[in-house]
């Protein structure tokens, strides 16, 4: 069986809410609680997934002294990393990774919902191949939630400097390796209000449950109240 890993990677700080970048309309901590519910959101979510996927959360160096407890637990896997200097420590660990025997890597954008412990799941199938394969979520605002590899290549991350990535852009990248690429499907990404009033509605239905918990949700519910003239 292959090694299948899974990195969760944020666009910046998430937890500092004195460094998080201020959300449209909401005020620097909401933001904060926003970024940071997306981020836990993930977490709650692998916690009852299968156990055989080693999970390594990356985080902004900002958030150092504000990582919340539950990623101090035995076994958790952290990884530090200056999400303003672009994708080269991203990159770096994806490459040793990748050159271990039989490889597949997973990297979910925090700022993104939409994925459950079954689509991953379906998602390494894909990966599970000789060939070089690559998979891109993509969001209804054509944005890229998620990026599946079991190979790598310099050149596949050259010159990204955000992880907030339009598909668009993405794509121009990808064209030059020699792979198969499966396009997926059924995220959201959250960077303006109107991704705002988009999670709204998607966690309003009953299929949400597959991909966010109860939990989870009275987190969110707080920053629906207090901003319930923008829904």
């Amino acid at each position: 069986m292959p090694k299948c890993y899974i990195f969760i990677v944020p666009p910046g700080p998430v937890f500092n809410a004195g460094e998080v970048q201020t959300f449209e309309n909401l005020s620097q901590g909401d933001s904060s609680l926003l970024q940071s519910t997306l981020y836990l959101n993930y977490k709650d979510m692998l916690s009852k997934g299968p156990n055989g996927y080693e999970v390594i959360y990356f985080f902004d160096e900002k958030d150092k002294d504000c990582i919340p407890a539950d990623f101090e637990a035995e076994g958790i896997k952290k990884q530090f990393i200056r999400c303003a200097e672009g994708w080269s420590c991203i990159a770096n660990f994806i490459s040793q990774k990748i050159n271990q025997d039989s490889t597949n890597i997973l990297i979910l954008f925090s700022h993104t919902i939409g994925i459950s412990p079954q689509k991953i799941e379906k998602y390494f199938n894909l990966l599970n191949h000789e060939d070089r394969n690559m998979l891109i979520g993509r969001t209804s605002s054509q944005m890229v939630s998620l990026i599946g590899v079991n190979y790598f290549e310099g050149r596949m991350f050259d010159g990204l400097t955000s992880c907030y990535l339009r598909l668009e852009e993405f794509l121009k990248y990808v064209n030059r390796l020699d792979n198969f690429l499966f396009i997926v499907d059924g995220f959201n990404a959250v960077e303006k209000l109107d991704d705002f009033r988009k999670l709204y509605k998607v966690l309003s239905t009953k299929e949400s449950i597959e991909f966010c918990s109860h939990e989870i949700y009275e987190q969110f519910t707080h920053l629906f109240i207090e901003y319930k003239e923008l829904l």
